[in-house]
């Protein structure tokens, strides 16, 4: 099979959030021209396309005034049938009027994970750490808005 990695970035503005990403989509060579390849989760079920997010952040004001930004990023490589992802992700804190430089680590993860490929699709066991880490321990629900206290 025939595999396209392109890559691109953006940014957008939620009311105070942003959130800014550089992107990997990886698509299939079929009958002359590109198809993006579908995401699967363990259940089978999709997730739409292919895109593994290279650079992502996000910053959002915690009720203390503080700010939060998560910064995660990835690396990939391929391995036989599989792509595989390095991820690492980092939320920082500082205060209202602060400068980015004098930031402090609130937290730090990294993980590895696999998405196996079919022939027409990817397939994943484990969730990105941007979908679980955040959510999994509220410091941000999954409508972008922070979850109280710290």
């Amino acid at each position: 099979e025939e595999l396209l990695f392109a890559s691109g970035s953006g940014c957008a503005r939620d009311g105070w959030s942003t959130t800014c990403e550089r992107l990997l989509r990886v698509m299939l060579l079929y009958d002359g021209r590109f198809v993006p390849l579908e995401l699967r989760d363990p259940d089978n079920a999709c997730h739409g396309d292919t895109n593994i997010a290279l650079l992502k952040s996000q910053e959002v004001r915690l009720p203390t005034g503080w700010i939060r930004r998560f910064e995660l990023t990835s690396t990939y490589e391929l391995k036989d049938n599989s792509l595989l992802i390095n991820e690492r992700l980092v939320a920082t804190d500082r205060p209202r009027d602060g400068e980015a430089d004098n930031s402090r680590l609130f937290r730090s993860s990294d993980s590895r994970r696999e998405l196996a490929f079919s022939g027409a699709y990817f397939t994943y066991e484990q969730d990105s750490l941007w979908d679980g880490m955040r959510e999994l321990r509220g410091d941000l629900r999954a409508d972008g808005s922070s979850s109280s206290g710290r």
